[in-house]
């Protein structure tokens, strides 16, 4: 099974947190100081809250591969409109 290789149950959990948990922690730890009034943001707020969007819109559409896991080109185009109406 691959001794010296991770396996892909811990490559999965790895991605999960660099690529999930740690930006949630970041996120709530940025709009946190905001809500307490640590440092003023103003526009940068906004700009701020456009990109957690745009990261969990991104987020969602690539995960949709571990949701829609039926192979085959019916599952594939499945698939893709749900990403296109995500993101519409």
């Amino acid at each position: 099974w691959g001794q010296g290789q991770g396996s892909s149950d811990e490559i999965t959990a790895l991605k999960y947190f660099v690529y999930i948990l740690t930006p949630i922690w970041l996120i709530n730890f940025i709009g946190t100081w905001y809500d307490i009034g640590v440092f003023p943001l103003g526009w940068l707020y906004w700009l701020y809250a456009f990109f957690v969007i745009a990261w969990a819109i991104c987020v969602v559409v690539a995960g949709l591969r571990r949701v829609v896991q039926v192979p085959g080109d019916c599952a594939l185009r499945a698939m893709r409109a749900i990403q296109l109406l995500l993101v519409i």
